[in-house]
């Protein structure tokens, strides 16, 4: 069952609809994380974690009004909107509550406690996330078949390649962005000093590509063809405190 919750008129005269299933769950966070520590002549800490998340009942978007999936091919010429459930309206969309996500994660971190004029702290961290729906607007693709065929083989008329198979199945490049800091305080007496602080971003400028196109219509589908905005930044500040 859904309630409306609000109405308005879009493309073609057609009314435009958002309704709140009346069975809304409430969104469910775990988080859970396991460390090790280990102390290295007094001076310098290894840590190495597990962090894992789970979210569930994540909210997704249905359209009630969507038309069936292989009408249109079955029907050439004819407007899509002779063709939904409920004539006179175009989306009629509901908020559900059924969308997951897990996260996990290797985290590790060393660090040298500030001794004889030197400190410093290095982090990797190596994680995967997944979910069905990563936003409040995800739109699940086809209303009434939530399974599909499997990934890269033709669907049946009328249905979609659909989770799990689609979603979270083409990787793209990786990213590497190392960035690093110096940071020296010259104590002039007790209560003012100068701290050098000189911080890179991507400082090794390593060149990351950008993910490949999921056109399929395109000559350059599944091809990566550019490079991410990401470039070496150099920072140099002089601070004085008093």
């Amino acid at each position: 069952m859904a309630r409306a919750g609000l109405s308005g008129t879009g493309i073609e005269g057609r009314r435009h609809t958002l309704m709140l299933n009346e069975v809304l769950l409430t969104i469910n966070r775990q988080n859970w994380n396991f460390t090790v520590e280990h102390q290295f002549l007094g001076n310098s800490l290894l840590s190495v974690a597990y962090v894992g998340h789970r979210g569930l009942h994540a909210w997704a978007v249905q359209d009630a009004n969507q038309a069936a999936a292989g009408s249109t091919y079955a029907n050439p010429g004819v407007n899509v909107a002779a063709l939904v459930p409920y004539k006179g309206y175009s989306e009629i969309l509901m908020e559900t509550s059924n969308s997951n996500s897990m996260y996990n994660s290797l985290q590790i971190t060393w660090t040298r406690r500030f001794t004889n004029g030197l400190g410093f702290s290095a982090a990797y961290t190596l994680a995967k996330s997944m979910d069905d729906g990563s936003s409040y607007s995800s739109i699940v693709p086809d209303t009434y078949n939530t399974t599909g065929a499997p990934i890269f083989t033709p669907p049946v008329q009328g249905t979609f390649n659909l989770q799990p198979g689609v979603r979270n199945a083409i990787y793209g490049p990786d990213t590497q962005d190392w960035n690093a800091g110096l940071f020296k305080t010259f104590q002039i007496n007790e209560s003012n000093r100068f701290e050098f602080r000189a911080e890179a971003y991507d400082v090794f400028n390593h060149p990351n590509w950008s993910s490949p196109s999921y056109n399929a219509a395109t000559s350059t589908f599944g091809k990566v063809t550019s490079k991410s905005d990401l470039a070496c930044q150099l920072q140099l500040s002089l601070r004085y405190s008093f």
